[in-house]
């Protein structure tokens, strides 16, 4: 089934005491993105916070083991998956371009949730590319690391069918910015594509980024911060940055999840007729009152979700029912 999955259900408990905490957090100051140095500030502090969790993590046993490396040049986080649950596929790996807005990484969480995907979907090698971040790198910086480091993969001998690809919010724009460039140089393309809570248009046209204002428990209350910082002298609407606004032509199956009330719901939503239109089999799971990104987390709605993945991943098709 491709088109768009409204999955039925209320919130659990989990997911609703974690928009309670979302939203108790953005009632601080919002972040001013027009200041640089305010920007690298703020990515000191969340890498802060997100060591401090690496460490309270640690203190349970990790479904993974790290390595730091490089390809192609590009610094990259290197997972070996421990005790996947599904059989391994020889020869397999899962390329995870994170998100942060393109200026910060949350590198442990983000390593956490991909070697959880990965674990569920057979998959024992996990590659993160660490591309460079705004506001000292602007476009097309993080995409041509990206694309160094599949292209890479490829020239070390990888078939591009035991390549599949997943992505979380801003990280979506820089891996289908990367696919799309992949397949103009002629390059082989991965066997699926998994995007969470995309970010596809730097323009904000959505209906959701009103509609969902106040709602959004992470992005809410503030207007959502103009992407000059990362877009350099490169227009929001250009294809290259906004994936929502190329032709896909060529792309492998596509699986998106958002939440209902994200300001970016319609980023997923909206790819359905980009892709379509291209001939690109894709199915988009809105599923109800999720925040951000909710695959990262550990309740009810999060593992499922997480699962549906993973069974796509390993299939490349739609063929399952969705969790409610």
């Amino acid at each position: 089934m491709t088109g768009i999955d409204y999955v039925a259900g209320r919130p659990g408990i989990g997911a609703r005491l974690t928009n309670r905490l979302l939203r108790a957090m953005r009632a601080k100051t919002p972040l001013d993105v027009t200041d640089p140095a305010a920007l690298i500030a703020a990515r000191h502090k969340l890498d802060r916070v997100d060591a401090g969790m690496a460490r309270l993590r640690r203190r349970s046993s990790l479904p993974f083991t790290a390595r730091d490396t490089q390809i192609a040049g590009v610094a990259t986080k290197e997972l070996a998956i421990t005790a996947p649950v599904a059989p391994c596929r020889d020869g397999a790996v899962l390329l995870f371009v994170h998100g942060g807005g393109f200026f910060f990484r949350s590198i442990h969480g983000h390593m956490l949730l991909a070697a959880r995907i990965a674990r569920e979907a057979g998959i024992a090698r996990v590659v993160l590319p660490l591309y460079r971040l705004a506001p000292e790198d602007v476009y097309p910086a993080a995409q041509d690391d990206c694309l160094a480091v599949y292209d890479a993969l490829l020239a070390d001998g990888m078939e591009a069918g035991d390549i599949v690809v997943a992505a979380d919010s801003a990280g979506a724009a820089l891996a289908l910015g990367m696919l799309l460039r992949a397949r103009d140089r002629g390059l082989p393309l991965p066997r699926a594509v998994a995007l969470l809570s995309p970010m596809t248009d730097l323009t904000y046209s959505g209906e959701a980024i009103d509609e969902n204002a106040e709602r959004d428990p992470m992005f809410g209350g503030h207007p959502m911060p103009a992407p000059g910082y990362y877009l350099g002298g490169a227009s929001a609407a250009d294809p290259d940055c906004s994936p929502l606004f190329a032709d896909l032509h060529g792309l492998p199956p596509l699986l998106v999840q958002a939440g209902s009330t994200e300001r970016l719901r319609d980023d997923g939503i909206r790819l359905v007729a980009t892709a379509t239109a291209a001939g690109v089999p894709i199915r988009v799971e809105i599923w109800p009152e999720m925040p951000h990104v909710f695959q990262a987390y550990d309740f009810r709605e999060a593992r499922q979700a997480r699962g549906r993945i993973a069974a796509f991943l390993r299939d490349a098709s739609f063929s399952l029912e969705t969790g409610g």
